[in-house]
């Protein structure tokens, strides 16, 4: 059975299919160019994409995606799409994801850097970043509710996701040693859990 899910992870879903890969291009290069706030703003965009409106993922597999982009060094929605793309499509589908979310960003920059005094003293320019900051938290919000119902589950869920929200908040803990932490814990959880279930006693 490990052969088999091991066998599924690695293929491709739509390999060789260039229309989906031209789709995925187009969302991507949606998301690159009207997301604001970076990887945690754009995941409820992102879930509404691939998972709603296409179906090409369940939310749990993209619940993954999440947890192994913020896992890893870099962008969260750069990490995200390698994934993404990767499952697709293989190597072209992420390079083809990459390109996608970071050419309206490219772009952007490029003329933003271009005409930087001119911006930056700008009164409406200030204006609209301002209402931008106020919109992406809401985003925010909109992805801890949304992930939260199926990523959360049971007394050890919530238990473990309430200690990692007051570390976070409270101390000065690294969130990579959160997550190492919470990672250590998990599979700690999982081996009791599954010695108990041999022996017959309650987890």
């Amino acid at each position: 059975m490990t052969e088999k899910i091991k066998t599924k992870r690695q293929k491709p879903k739509y390999k060789g299919d260039i229309t989906k890969l031209i789709e995925l291009f187009s969302i991507t290069l949606k998301l690159g160019a009207f997301t604001f706030g970076g990887g945690y703003a754009m995941f409820p965009l992102m879930e509404r994409e691939y998972v709603e409106k296409k179906g090409w993922f369940e939310t749990e597999e993209m619940l993954d995606i999440l947890a192994v982009s913020q896992s890893l060094p870099g962008m969260i929605s750069i990490n995200a799409s390698i994934m993404v793309g990767y499952r697709l499509f293989g190597v072209l589908g992420s390079m083809v994801a990459v390109f996608g979310l970071a050419l309206p960003s490219l772009i952007v920059l490029s003329l933003i850097s271009y005409f930087y005094l001119q911006f930056k003293e700008n009164t409406y320019v200030n204006a609209a970043l301002s209402g931008i900051r106020v919109a992406v938290i809401g985003l925010l919000i909109q992805a801890v509710i949304k992930l939260g119902k199926p990523g959360v589950k049971g007394v050890f869920g919530w238990t473990m996701a309430a200690i990692a929200f007051l570390m976070a908040l409270l101390s000065g803990v690294h969130p990579i040693f959160i997550i190492l932490g919470g990672t250590f814990v998990g599979i700690l959880y999982m081996f009791i859990k599954e010695r108990s279930a041999k022996t017959g006693d309650a987890p």
